[in-house]
């Protein structure tokens, strides 16, 4: 394969796990966008293009994951870090078209596939509807960025538009190291590190522990579904936004306290009984995603750490909620304790395919700063006004499991979003199933020391 004009830096075997997944799906998914991460910014004033551009050029130049292709050689999965890639930029002018034609045309650049295989895995393109009105959408693979290292590259690329904006370009260069600090540990850097302790004695430690808390026969859960399984999922999907609120959300927190437990681990143990409840299976998979990275000096790497983990909860009908809490707060913890062993080296030794969960849970903490308008003062402009503009697209492009639940913990509330497949349910179904959640829910507030089958009797509700 050649590159004109590109050296390189770095040829190696594909061995992380978490880019061989995406890879994979990427070749075989209908719906490729699954892999994309986006954010769409409004700049209500006035946008200096070049700045722009080299604020983005910056981050593909800082980011190793960002300028690194992936490819077949003898049927094997390669990847290979380029010396330089230009950034994916271009500008478009929307002043005469209507909301509705602006939203379709963002949503439809979202979804544009990446070509793993020449692509700079960081895409920006630039919407302006007036000169003080303009859309920023930036697009990447999950190949190259799990949640976080998204959201660090978002934080960066706002600190650097700043330097960009307010110095001249030969200025830009040497203020930009200033701000933001150089990089000292590469994704390559954390890619050895992670081989070296699979094949040390921390990985057997690791292995010990998944080993004994995955054996036995491992059975995906047969949830009732409105249209029969595909042989081969598209992976499109859609989502249904909903919120816990601010009494049922406080009387939980009062639970979780008195437990010395989390919000989580209630709405994981509501979830499993649900999921117990519609399928009538007593060993429950539920997959989540730990950050992986446990080492400071990984903490900011930008690239994709985050592994699966699959919490396993099982049922008894005679137990109280209390006591199926306890065993998944402990779970939940011990899972954080034994991260960082690959779910792809799990399912190949111990014979379980990758997909065997179907559902997935996570939660995040309270959000400030992604809501916080962004003001950026500058003597040619005055003041530039930035702020995240998630409305006119969705921020999920597909989905990965059946069911996607995402909840977020407010100051008075729980947010949520949960994403499905639509090979597999319709809108009403999914609307019945948080409904039947709520009520889940509220039952556990009013009588947490309720035993399970009592309180499947008190929760009327057909999952057919």
């Amino acid at each position: 394969m050649h590159y004109p004009n590109q050296q390189m830096l770095n040829s190696c075997h594909l061995q992380l796990c978490n880019q061989q997944e995406c890879y994979l799906r990427d070749e075989q998914a209908a719906n490729k966008a699954c892999n994309h991460f986006c954010m769409t910014i409004r700049f209500n004033s006035q946008v200096d293009k070049k700045a722009l551009q080299n604020a983005l050029q910056t981050l593909v130049d800082r980011h190793e994951v960002l300028r690194t292709v992936y490819f077949r050689k003898d049927s094997e999965l390669m990847q290979q870090v380029l010396d330089y890639q230009p950034v994916d930029f271009k500008m478009t002018n929307v002043v005469c078209q209507s909301w509705e034609e602006v939203a379709s045309l963002v949503e439809e650049t979202a979804r544009e596939p990446f070509d793993l295989k020449h692509d700079c895995l960081l895409r920006c393109r630039l919407f302006s509807r007036d000169t003080n009105d303009h859309l920023c959408l930036i697009v990447t693979n999950h190949i190259a960025v799990d949640a976080l290292a998204f959201a660090l590259l978002l934080n960066e690329f706002r600190s650097l538009y700043q330097v960009c904006h307010t110095e001249s370009n030969q200025a830009y260069h040497t203020r930009s190291k200033i701000v933001l600090p150089p990089v000292k540990f590469s994704f390559s850097d954390y890619l050895r590190c992670q081989t070296e302790m699979l094949q040390g004695k921390e990985g057997e430690r690791l292995w010990h522990y998944w080993q004994k808390q995955l054996s036995g026969n491992l059975k995906r859960l047969n949830l009732p579904t409105d249209y029969p399984r595909p042989s081969k999922a598209s992976h499109y999907g859609a989502c249904y936004s909903f919120e816990i609120d601010d009494v049922l959300t406080q009387k939980l927190r009062n639970i979780a306290q008195n437990e010395a437990g989390t919000l989580y681990r209630i709405f994981l143990t509501a979830l499993n009984i649900l999921l117990h409840y519609y399928t009538k299976q007593d060993d429950i998979l539920v997959a989540t995603h730990t950050l992986n990275r446990a080492r400071a000096e990984f903490f900011d790497i930008v690239g994709y750490l985050a592994e699966t983990t699959i919490i396993r909860t099982k049922i008894s009908d005679q137990s109280e909620f209390l006591e199926l809490l306890r065993q998944v707060g402990k779970t939940v913890s011990e899972a954080k304790k034994y991260q960082g062993y690959p779910m792809k080296l799990l399912s190949e030794r111990l014979h379980f395919p990758e997909d065997i969960c179907s559902v997935w849970l996570t939660m995040l903490p309270r959000r400030y700063s992604d809501e916080r308008k962004i003001k950026i003062k500058s003597a040619e402009t005055g003041v530039l006004n930035m702020e995240p503009f998630n409305n006119i697209i969705p921020s999920w492009l597909g989905v990965w499991y059946e069911l996607e639940i995402s909840l977020t913990e407010e100051p008075n509330i729980v947010s949520g979003l949960i994403a499905y497949s639509t090979d597999l349910f319709k809108e009403g179904t999914i609307a019945k199933i948080i409904n039947d959640f709520k009520t889940l829910l509220k039952t556990i507030a009013s009588a947490p020391t309720i035993k399970i089958q009592n309180l499947l009797k008190e929760f009327a509700f057909d999952p057919q």
